[in-house]
C-alpha cells in the first residue's frame, strides 16, 4: 500500500487553522493510525485512495537532487535550507529570515545534531493581525506543510497560549509571546542515549508507477518503535526567561530547528516574517546553570569544515568553556 506524494513530494493534506485545539489536521497521517482513509489527487482528476499505514513516493529525479542539495547545504554555514522547506515558504538571500503567503507551512535548518545541548534564537519580526508562528526541532521525517508538533516527529512552542504541541496536541506550557519577542530554542541529546547513529532520513528504495520511477520511503506504523532517547530534553526561553523542559525522553533522530508561520493574505498583505540567529552571539544566551555551555548552533559548519567530531568541539557559550567534553550537565 503506498500514497503518491504531492506536487512536492509531501504528504497530502491541509493543515488547521492556529486556533484549533488540535493544533492542525491533516488527511492520511501516520502518528494517529485508525481505519479512515485518506484520498489523494492524481493527475487528470484521478483519485487514489488510502490507508493510514502507507509509503510516500517522490520522484526519483526529484528524490536524487534534493539528495545532493542537502549534502551541499551540510558542508556550508547553519543556515534555514532553501530544500527542508514548504514551497510557500520564503526565504531571505542571507538565508536567516523567513516569511509564509498562507496557512501554517515548515522550514528546517540546513544543520542537525544526534547528541549534545544545542542552542539558537528566533526573533518575531512581523506578525501581523493574523500572523502566527510555532517554533521548535524536528527530525527530516517531520511534515513541512503542516506546523512543527504536528506529527510524532516534531516538537514545538507556540504564540498562541503559549502552548506546547506534539503530535498535533496542545497542552499548556509557558508564557505566549508576540511581535518582537526572542524565543530561545534548546535541545539537549544525552551521549549514549541510542541517539549517536541515528538515520538522517528512512531508507528508501525504488520503484515504478506506470514509467515513473520513484524513490519509495516507508513511513512507521508506530513511531515510538523507533525508542526514545531517554534524558533528552527540549527547552525554550522567552525574552531570556527560561520556560522550563517542553517535552523530554525524544523521540530518536537526527533533529533540526524547525520554524512554522502562519499568514491569512485576506486579512493582510504583508507577511509574517521572523527571524533566526544560529549564534555565536546571542541576546538572551541560556543562564540557568544547567545549560550555560550549551553550544551555539553555528558550531556545526565548524566542526563540518574541519571534519571534526561533536565530541572533540569545546563546549564553549558565551565566552565560557565547561569541563564536559560529552555534553552531560550535572542538575
Amino acid at each position: 500500500k503506498v500514497m503518491l506524494a504531492g506536487e512536492y513530494g509531501q504528504r497530502v493534506g491541509r493543515a488547521g487553522n492556529p486556533g484549533d485545539e488540535t493544533c492542525g489536521s491533516m488527511f492520511g497521517t501516520s502518528s494517529a493510525p485508525s481505519t479512515e482513509v485518506a484520498a489523494l489527487g492524481l493527475p487528470g482528476g484521478m483519485g487514489l485512495v488510502c490507508p493510514l499505514e502507507y509509503m510516500r513516493l517522490t520522484p526519483l529525479r526529484r528524490h536524487t537532487s534534493e539528495a545532493n542539495l542537502r549534502a551541499a547545504e551540510g558542508r556550508g554555514k547553519v543556515s534555514l535550507s532553501k530544500v527542508d522547506r514548504a514551497p510557500l515558504m520564503l526565504v531571505s538571500s542571507d538565508r536567516l529570515s523567513v516569511s509564509s503567503q498562507k496557512g501554517y507551512r515548515t522550514i528546517r535548518c540546513t544543520h542537525g545534531v544526534t547528541q549534545g545541548a544545542w542552542y539558537c534564537e528566533v526573533t518575531l519580526t512581523h506578525l501581523g493581525p493574523s500572523g502566527h508562528l510555532r517554533i521548535g526541532w524536528a527530525t527530516r521525517r517531520s511534515e513541512i506543510n503542516a506546523p512543527v508538533g504536528f506529527d510524532s516527529y516534531g516538537y514545538g512552542y507556540r504564540d498562541l497560549g503559549g502552548c506546547r504541541t506534539h503530535q498535533a496536541r496542545c497542552s499548556p506550557y509557558g508564557k505566549p509571546f508576540c511581535e518582537g519577542d526572542v524565543i530561545g530554542m534548546l535541545i539537549y541529546l544525552p551521549k549514549s542515549g541510542g541517539n549517536e547513529n541515528s538515520a538522517e532520513e528512512p531508507t528508501h528504495e525504488r520503484v515504478r508507477w506506470g514509467k515513473i520511477p520513484f524513490a519509495a520511503t516507508p513511513l512507521e506504523k508506530n513511531p515510538q518503535d523507533l525508542g526514545v532517547v531517554p534524558g533528552s530534553i527540549i527547552q525554550f526561553y522567552c525574552n531570556g526567561e527560561s520556560q522550563g523542559a517542553a517535552f523530554t525522553d525524544l523521540i530518536v533522530g537526527k533533529y533540526y530547528p524547525a520554524v512554522s508561520l502562519y499568514t491569512n493574505i485576506t486579512v493582510q498583505s504583508s507577511l509574517a516574517e521572523t527571524r533566526v540567529n544560529f549564534g555565536p552571539s546571542f541576546k538572551f544566551p541560556p543562564q540557568d546553570e544547567r545549560f550555560q555551555t550549551a553550544m551555539p548552533m553555528s558550531e556545526l559548519a565548524a566542526a563540518r569544515s574541519h571534519s571534526q567530531s561533536f565530541e572533540s568541539i569545546p563546549r564553549t557559550f558565551s565566552g565560557t568553556r565547561a569541563s564536559s567534553s560529552d555534553g552531560s550537565f550535572t542538575q
